[in-house]
C-alpha cells in the first residue's frame, strides 16, 4: 500500500505532521507615553482607591487593575502597592519593572494634595529610559463641611479657575466655589451629596467655567461624601479634550445678572440640605458689594431656616421669615421672602433678603433679635 503524496486529497494524520515547532515572531514592546496620566482618587479615609481619569477618558470610580497602562500582569500588580506608598509618604514614588522582552519601565506615582497637606489622589504614568520625572497635570482639591457648606480649597483650584490667591489653601463657601461654574451636566447630583436624607456617597460630573481670556475651560469633578467625618472631598481635573458642552444654566445666569439695592441680596437655596448655593455676584451691588464674602445666616437662626424649608417642601409655595444676616463682622436683621421655584428631585427656592433699617428694629422691638 503506497503512502499518499502531497498532492493527495487524503487529510493528514498526526504521524504525518511536522515534528518541529515553528517559532512565533517576537512581539514588539508596547510604547508607554509619559503624557498618558492615570488619576486615582484616595478621597476616603480607608485604603480605597479608584480611577477617575485614564488618559483622555473620564472614569466613574473604575478598577485600577484595568487602566490602559496596565499592559501586563507585572505592571498591574505593582499599581495598588505603589498608590498606597505614595499616599502614606506624601511624596513622589516609583517602581522599576524588567520585562521579559528585555526592556525596562518605570512607574511614577505623584501625590495630589488636598487641604491640610492630605493626599487626595495619586497621578500615575509610565516612562521608558532615559527616565525623567514627569510634570503632573494641574489637579485641584476641595473639602466641604457637609452641614454648613464651608469649603477649604487647594491652590491648584485657584489656578484652574484663574482666581487670585497666594495661599496653599483657602477657606471659602459652597456658593463662592459654585459661582465660578456657568455650566453643569448634573448640578442636582452634586447637591445630593449634601442632602442628609439620602445615602448618596459619591458623584462624578463635568462643569465648565469661562476664563478671563474668554476661553471656556472644562473640568471633571469626582467627589465622595463621608458620613463619618461630615465632609465632602473632591478632585477637580482640567480636561484637555472636552466632550459635549453642558447646557447653560439659565436660572443661574439670570440670577447673576440681577442688579440690587445696597440693602438687598438674592440667592437660591436647596431645600433638602438647607444650603444656599447661589448668590448674586458682588459686582452687581447688593449686600455682596460691601463684603468680599457672601452673606451668612446667624447660626442661632438655623432652626428658622430648617422650618421654612420643611414648610416649602410640604405645605406652601411661599414663606416669610426674619433672620440675622452677617455682613462684614456684624449682624443685621433682615426680612426674607422664600419662593418655591421647582419641585423636582431637588426642590429649590428663591431667597430674597432685605435689610430692615435700624430705626425700624428699634421702634418695633420684636424684629431685632439679640
Amino acid at each position: 500500500m503506497s503512502t499518499p503524496d502531497a498532492s493527495s486529497s487524503t487529510p493528514p494524520t498526526p504521524a504525518s505532521m511536522p515534528r518541529h515547532i515553528t517559532r512565533c515572531s517576537r512581539r514588539r514592546p508596547v510604547r508607554h507615553s509619559p503624557d498618558h496620566w492615570v488619576v486615582v482618587e484616595t478621597l476616603s479615609d480607608d485604603d480605597t482607591a479608584s480611577v477617575i481619569i485614564d488618559g483622555i477618558y473620564q472614569r466613574d470610580f473604575a478598577n485600577l487593575n484595568r487602566v490602559a497602562i496596565a499592559t501586563s500582569a507585572a505592571i498591574a500588580r505593582r499599581l495598588h502597592p505603589l498608590v498606597r506608598r505614595c499616599t502614606r509618604h506624601g511624596r513622589l514614588e516609583h517602581d522599576d519593572i524588567a520585562l521579559p522582552s528585555e526592556t525596562s519601565l518605570r512607574i511614577y506615582a505623584t501625590p495630589i494634595f488636598g487641604p491640610n497637606d492630605h493626599v487626595y489622589g495619586v497621578g500615575l504614568c509610565i516612562d521608558t529610559p532615559p527616565y525623567s520625572p514627569p510634570t503632573p497635570p494641574a489637579i485641584g482639591a476641595v473639602e466641604w463641611n457637609r452641614k454648613t457648606g464651608t469649603a477649604t480649597v487647594s491652590a491648584a483650584v485657584y489656578q484652574l479657575l484663574e482666581l487670585t490667591s497666594n495661599q496653599t489653601c483657602c477657606h471659602t463657601t459652597l456658593s463662592d466655589v459654585m459661582r465660578q461654574f456657568d455650566r453643569w451636566d448634573d448640578r442636582d447630583g452634586f447637591l445630593a451629596l449634601f442632602d442628609p436624607s439620602v445615602p448618596t456617597d459619591r458623584w462624578t460630573g463635568t462643569a465648565a467655567t469661562r476664563l478671563h481670556t474668554g476661553i471656556r475651560r472644562h473640568l471633571y469633578i469626582a467627589a465622595r461624601s463621608s458620613h463619618t467625618t461630615g465632609t465632602i472631598r473632591a478632585l477637580v481635573c482640567g480636561l484637555s479634550t472636552a466632550g459635549t458642552t453642558p447646557s447653560a444654566d439659565c436660572i443661574s445666569a439670570a440670577l447673576r445678572g440681577i442688579r440690587l439695592a445696597s440693602d438687598q441680596a438674592v440667592g437660591i437655596i436647596d431645600l433638602r440640605s438647607g444650603l444656599i448655593h447661589e448668590w448674586v455676584d458682588a459686582s452687581h451691588g447688593g449686600l455682596l458689594c460691601h463684603s468680599p464674602h457672601t452673606p451668612k445666616i446667624h447660626p442661632d437662626d438655623a432652626p428658622v431656616v430648617a422650618e421654612a424649608c420643611i414648610r416649602l417642601l410640604t405645605e406652601t409655595t411661599t414663606a416669610t421669615e426674619v433672620l440675622r444676616i452677617g455682613r462684614h463682622d456684624d449682624w443685621v436683621t433682615a426680612s426674607t421672602r422664600w419662593t418655591l421655584i421647582c419641585q423636582d428631585n431637588r426642590p429649590q427656592a428663591l431667597l430674597e433678603i432685605t435689610v430692615i433699617p435700624q430705626q425700624a428694629n428699634d421702634s418695633s422691638g420684636n424684629n431685632c433679635r439679640p
